[in-house]
């Protein structure tokens, strides 16, 4: 397979990397067992449906349509379809993880159990998130509506960000707010 027609591959290959850095595991196959790789996978092998031709994809996609309820079920994380996840994406303990299908996340990002990058309330139209790199998404955050969150940003367990997040700080509190990172 060509690489740079399936761009969905090596961000998979990335996902996979980090999974087992992180978790120490030696064998990829490992990941098999560890669900909360399941809705990474499945995201990514979506994106390969859109790549892939016809028949292949549209064979694909029926699969996936049937492996996504039980997915979404055995790890209780919920991504939409069309969300653009960046390469190296870790979950760690997916229970009640949600992405809305517009959010854009950046590479190498981290979200933890119960975090949420949902639309506003009023959800006119305004779309989701957009997330930089090395971003960690720790317990229990939400992150409401069209906000930028930049590079190196933490936002701490239950924070509610509900405005733009600058690179290299931390997001505290409900409703967030911003403390600079210490070095």
């Amino acid at each position: 397979m060509n690489k740079k027609k399936y761009p969905s591959l090596l961000k998979l290959k990335q996902d996979i990397r980090r999974y087992l850095t992180d978790l120490d595991l030696n064998l990829s196959i490992k990941l098999i067992f560890i669900i909360d790789f399941w809705p990474v996978l499945l995201l990514r092998l979506e994106e390969l449906t859109l790549e892939l031709n016809r028949f292949p994809g549209s064979l694909l996609n029926i699969v996936l349509l049937f492996l996504r309820p039980f997915i979404q079920g055995m790890s209780g994380t919920r991504i939409f379809n069309g969300a653009q996840l960046g390469e190296g994406f870790l979950i760690h303990t997916s229970v009640g993880v949600v992405i809305t299908a517009e959010a854009v996340i950046g590479t190498n990002c981290t979200v933890f159990s119960g975090a949420s990058v949902v639309h506003s309330a009023n959800n006119k139209g305004e779309g989701a998130a957009t997330i930089g790199d090395n971003v960690k998404l720790m317990n229990g955050c939400k992150v409401i509506g069209p906000v930028n969150i930049g590079n190196n940003v933490i936002v701490a367990s239950n924070a509610v960000v509900l405005q733009d997040i600058p690179g290299n700080s931390i997001a505290v509190g409900i409703p967030a707010v911003i403390k600079v990172k210490n070095s």
